[in-house]
């Protein structure tokens, strides 16, 4: 088993996020913080931080304002207020992932949580994805 390959590839997936409601999102560059917990794999990975330029137009558009991987599909999206769930699936060179979720999103910040199941490489995995976005100023 490669062990290694695996992690690298589960831990460059993006948060899986469902669209928020996009109208309360404002445009600007955004600080997206993901943590991550799985089964089978005992050491605690650190938490990842990137920046996001979200531009107006890209707010119409929920895989261009989100952290979403290019290869995952969303799903049975819902909104209630500034509350948004949906599922996600990822397919991947190694296998398949997955999920449902859950974001509430702020003018200035999101949060929210992603459950998935994994079938990588002949095993199974479970994994729990916490993120929150803040937005730090304009985009430069």
């Amino acid at each position: 088993m490669r062990r290694p390959l695996l992690l690298a590839c589960l831990v460059s997936t993006p948060a899986l996020a469902a669209p928020p409601a996009m109208s309360a999102m404002q445009p600007g560059l955004w600080e997206v913080t993901r943590t991550m917990e799985m089964s089978n794999v005992p050491m605690k990975m650190p938490p990842q931080v990137s920046t996001q330029c979200i531009k107006k137009e890209d707010l119409a558009d929920a895989r261009k304002s989100l952290p979403v991987d290019k290869t995952c599909t969303l799903d049975e999206v819902k909104q209630d207020g500034n509350a948004t769930t949906g599922k996600a699936t990822c397919k991947m060179d190694t296998g398949e992932m997955k999920g449902t979720g859950r974001m509430t999103v702020k003018p200035q910040s999101y949060e929210g949580s992603m459950d998935l199941v994994a079938k990588l490489e002949e095993m199974d995995f479970t994994m729990k994805q916490t993120f929150s976005g803040k937005r730090l100023g304009d985009c430069k």
